[in-house]
């Protein structure tokens, strides 16, 4: 995270712990969206093949859908590479 004028500190808000399949790290974010509710972010990772959520000040990441070996699958909860990630108007469901 960084000012939109660019003056500050930069932040990491997601990962920060090298690339890798564990929750506290990332592989190809590809896409974020950030709640309007409570600020959370969440982080769409094209080579876990997953979405987490980083709540603020999170040093680990809660897996919202995905499977928790970051590897593909035809079940209904497996992604293969997922580019993006938006949530309804309500933050109810994530797309």
């Amino acid at each position: 995270r960084i000012a939109v004028n660019g003056s500050g500190t930069a932040v990491t808000v997601a990962g920060g712990n090298g690339l890798g399949k564990s929750l506290n790290q990332t592989n190809a974010p590809t896409g974020v969206y950030v709640s309007k509710k409570d600020g959370s972010i969440y982080v769409a990772e094209r080579d876990n093949h997953r979405v987490t959520k980083w709540m603020a000040n999170a040093k680990t990441g809660v897996l919202v859908a995905g499977r928790t070996n970051a590897t593909t699958g035809k079940d209904a909860w497996s992604f293969n590479q997922p580019f993006a990630v938006i949530l309804d108007p309500d933050e109810t469901w994530v797309y």
